[in-house]
């Protein structure tokens, strides 16, 4: 958490976008506030103002503010995927009317990764609304695994879209709609209750008993991901530890490039299902090895989630959600960040992956 008299200046940047810089001196609002007016629309200037309200530690003004993202140009501008249904055809509830709500329709929003992290704000919500129907909308491809979430007993998952691309019909008829990342605000959490731990998934696979070390990598996002820009680490520089002979190293991309296989012969590759890797394919892969160590993707939302230890790599100036310092975040107990120390030099927090992993090597050392 940042305080309000600290000194240091960071980059206020949405998703990626960056938009203004913000002194963390109490006065930050009207900081951006000038910056914005001449730099940005009025749901930049929100959005960023909830940025600098995650980094002091103000979450509910920052869950309140981020309502901006659902402009739709600021959506467009910035790749933030929505669902395709008409959300004008709901009426938004609102928390006063929880009690009265007998039906409701969550709709997943963002990456893959946004819906593993906030999914576990679903059975605080079942248990605030035992009575109502609830259905949650969920990327296609991460059906199956939220379905296999615990918690998710009483809510009717679905996909975005059917087979043949058109939306995936509701069997009935639902009146009140809420996207994921709205529950924490609508749930009115507090700074003591805000984020709840991800739900305890079933572990059912194990690391093989070789008496090697398996590590999973994830060094770079989807290359049509606008988000975030710099979150990728280059292959080359996890060489070191790839090819430590004490470690079975697993690539969790199911692209790499011929050049990236020249670059790392000794990462194991597995075989995709129709070009991209189910997520429970994923999970079973993950649930395999030792540690994770990752870039800012959904893998390690992924790992961290299934409570495999997780190293992630982050920017210096990163993700508004994993807040300006600390090695750990209180979304994932599993979960260690690694930060850049310096703009687009990733040699510190790989130094320091390499340090972790010389103790788990050698515990006695």
């Amino acid at each position: 958490m940042v305080r309000k008299n600290d000194e240091s200046v960071i980059k206020a940047k949405t998703l990626g976008a960056d938009f203004a810089i913000v002194r963390l001196q109490g006065h930050n609002h009207s900081t951006i506030s000038a910056r914005m007016s001449q730099t940005g629309s009025q749901a930049d200037l929100q959005i960023a103002q909830a940025l600098a309200a995650y980094a002091q530690g103000d979450w509910p003004t920052g869950w309140r503010l981020f309502e901006a993202r659902h402009d739709p140009d600021w959506a467009r501008r910035y790749g933030w995927s929505q669902t395709k249904r008409n959300l004008t055809e709901f009426a938004r509830p609102v928390s006063a009317e929880a009690p009265l709500l007998t039906d409701l329709l969550i709709v997943a929003e963002g990456g893959a990764g946004d819906t593993i992290q906030f999914a576990r704000y679903l059975p605080l919500l079942r248990a605030k609304l035992p009575q109502a129907r609830l259905v949650f909308e969920v990327q296609n491809q991460l059906l199956e695994l939220i379905r296999q979430l615990p918690g998710m007993d009483g809510i009717e998952i679905i996909p975005r879209t059917a087979a043949d691309g058109t939306i995936f019909p509701i069997s009935s008829e639902i009146h009140h709609v809420l996207p994921l990342l709205s529950l924490p605000a609508w749930l009115g959490l507090t700074l003591q209750d805000q984020i709840p731990p991800p739900p305890p998934f079933p572990r059912t696979h194990q690391p093989p008993k070789d008496g090697k070390l398996h590590i999973g990598f994830c060094w770079r996002t989807d290359p049509n991901n606008k988000l975030d820009p710099g979150r990728d680490v280059p292959l080359a520089a996890l060489l070191p530890i790839i090819n430590h002979p004490q470690i079975v190293a697993t690539s969790l991309l199911d692209d790499m490039t011929p050049e990236e296989i020249g670059t790392a012969p000794r990462l194991r590759r597995f075989s995709a299902i129709a070009g991209r890797i189910p997520f429970t394919q994923m999970a079973t892969i993950i649930q395999q090895q030792h540690l994770v160590i990752a870039c800012d993707t959904a893998w390690p939302n992924l790992s961290a989630t299934l409570g495999i230890p997780t190293l992630m790599l982050t920017l210096k100036e990163p993700n508004w959600r994993w807040g300006l310092s600390g090695e750990s975040t209180p979304w994932y107990p599993a979960m260690t960040l690694l930060r850049q120390t310096q703009k687009g030099d990733w040699r510190e927090p790989i130094s320091r992956a390499s340090a972790i992993i010389e103790g788990l090597l050698n515990p006695s050392a």
